[in-house]
């Protein structure tokens, strides 16, 4: 079908104005073979959509963004809007406390920073371990983070 369409057009048997704006002879010939492929061949659509999930996912990890599948890539499609935080994690790769609040007027910004430190001591996750380095930070050496050592328990250091 591609070499027809790209003969007969070169022969000049149909109009150049079939041909659309931005688009050579090769182009037009080829959009009809396509065409004629996935007609023909539904299994091309069962081939196409895997390669482009894979394309789509490759793209966005050689860009730093990682896609958890193919069903959060077609997801991506409908959403309006993208809301992101501004902890540290997108622009240093590392969260960190940027802003805190009290909701009880009698505990002291101190205070809530080691009532925080102290239940999230003990996390290995990436949000507990920027709390317990704000309320170091804050606290200036009073409170100081934990480590865990696998097979020796918990250590903090005094």
């Amino acid at each position: 079908t591609f070499l027809a369409w790209y003969i007969l057009g070169d022969l000049g048997s149909y109009s150049s104005q079939w041909i659309p704006q931005g688009h050579n002879l090769f182009l037009f010939s080829l959009t009809f073979g396509i065409s004629v492929v996935v007609v023909a061949c539904p299994c091309a659509l069962g081939l196409a959509t895997p390669t482009a999930i894979m394309v789509g996912t490759g793209v966005g990890a050689t860009n730093g963004v990682l896609i958890k599948g193919g069903d959060a890539l077609e997801k991506a499609c409908s959403v309006c809007c993208l809301v992101f935080d501004k902890t540290g994690t997108l622009t240093v790769g590392l969260p960190c406390v940027v802003d805190t609040f009290r909701t009880h007027p009698s505990i002291s910004k101190e205070e809530c920073a080691v009532l925080a430190a102290t239940v999230e001591s003990s996390s290995e996750h990436p949000l507990a371990k920027a709390i317990v380095r704000h309320a170091y930070e804050l606290l200036s050496g009073s409170v100081s983070p934990s480590r865990e050592d696998h097979g020796g328990g918990q250590q903090v250091p005094f």
